[in-house]
């Protein structure tokens, strides 16, 4: 016997907001994986003798794209910015990071602190 599966109503604003939540989830972790990757590079290169200057201004200004991005990135919930404060934090080390990031953190968190969606 063939039974079709059970169906479920799902308003149009439900699917919207998985869409919208799938969306962003998806683009955080790209862009976090993005600017991890290229701030590897980067890295590999400061560490390997002989490095051009050209070489690591290229990477590091291709790594600080990718940092920009992923902090611009709404956080899709609450381990999100704490994966933006830790990023912060290791691409700033010891230094003060820029004001306008530290705040655009702060709001990405009200943000998800007053329930509001994340584009």
């Amino acid at each position: 016997m063939d039974r079709s599966a059970p169906r479920v109503a799902i308003g149009a604003g439900s699917i919207e907001r998985a869409a919208a939540t799938a969306r962003s989830s998806t683009l955080f972790a790209d862009r976090l994986a993005s600017f991890r990757e290229a701030n590897r590079r980067f890295l590999d290169a400061c560490n390997a003798p002989g490095s051009e200057d050209k070489v690591l201004d290229a990477l590091c200004e291709a790594a600080g794209d990718a940092y920009r991005g992923f902090i611009a990135t709404p956080a899709p919930d609450h381990a999100g910015i704490s994966l933006k404060i830790s990023t912060l934090t290791d691409w700033h080390d010891g230094t003060s990071a820029p004001l306008d990031i530290v705040n655009s953190i702060g709001a990405d968190a009200r943000a998800l602190l007053d329930g509001e969606p994340q584009a």
